[in-house]
């Protein structure tokens, strides 16, 4: 048997934030998407703030329709309704303060994350977390799936528990509430003060001064990361530009490093 997710433990911890549990479920987003759907007026005022949270996931998604995968009751599988007055345009900013929240209470238990923009959070070089963004109404659904206690197949997938020396599990409940503590945090310092967000980011930006490639109308550039930009994308000092200034990339690429060989 697998340890269920303990609402009563995240309740003493977490008092902000209104829990719905499901301990299975075709995916988290979608629930949050038919609640949003399904509510009244008066039902919709009283949406944010809430989390969805399941032990099972069987149709979780990740960006760009990926799968996500997960083990029961091993991991976080959650979505967080928050009412949002950014344009679609802007939306970036919520993924990458969503990003930043979680490295830092990743970092405050002692492990060493790095954001790879725009939504994975990556441990030794494996990828560890995944966010998802979408939009309903005047909400916004912030999806997040965290490999915690399981153990991974996958090449280039790991957990926390495989980067804890002991071997111990990672509190589920703790680590979820403490998140949202810290993405209320956040949250409230970007909506007027996103530059806190593009600086205090810059230490876990796992692209940051390295050399990416990736592919725009169907031709390969390769540039130099230099961080996030204003709306929240990624900014690149492209190789064959004529100047210093830098272009922002809007999403829906496929960006990975290039390995340099020594001089």
């Amino acid at each position: 048997m697998h340890p269920f997710f303990s609402t009563k433990v995240f309740e003493l911890q977490q008092s902000h934030w209104k829990l719905v549990y499901f301990p299975e479920t075709d995916s988290t987003n979608e629930q949050a998407k038919q609640h949003i759907l399904n509510a009244t007026n008066a039902q919709l005022e009283s949406l944010s703030g809430t989390v969805f949270l399941t032990d099972q996931q069987n149709h979780g998604k990740g960006r760009r329709d990926n799968q996500w995968t997960s083990s029961p009751g091993q991991d976080l599988l959650f979505t967080a309704i928050i009412e949002t007055e950014l344009p679609l345009a802007q939306i970036h900013k919520i993924a990458t303060t969503t990003a930043l929240a979680l490295a830092i209470e990743l970092e405050k238990i002692g492990f060493k994350p790095m954001i790879k923009f725009p939504n994975d959070i990556y441990l030794e070089n494996k990828k560890t977390a995944g966010i998802l963004i979408e939009q309903r109404k005047q909400f916004t659904l912030i999806g997040v799936g965290i490999n915690v206690n399981s153990h991974p197949t996958l090449e280039n997938s790991t957990s926390l528990i495989q980067n804890t020396p002991s071997g111990s599990p990672t509190p589920r409940e703790k680590l979820i509430a403490s998140f949202l503590t810290q993405l209320t945090t956040q949250l409230s310092l970007s909506k007027d003060h996103y530059t806190n967000i593009q600086q205090n980011l810059q230490p876990f930006d796992l692209f940051y001064g390295k050399k990416i490639q990736f592919t725009q109308d169907s031709t390969t550039l390769t540039g130099t990361a230099k961080g996030i930009s204003p709306n929240g994308y990624l900014l690149v000092l492209l190789d064959k530009s004529n100047s210093d200034e830098l272009t922002e990339i809007h999403s829906g690429h496929t960006f990975r490093i290039i390995e340099i060989d020594p001089d």
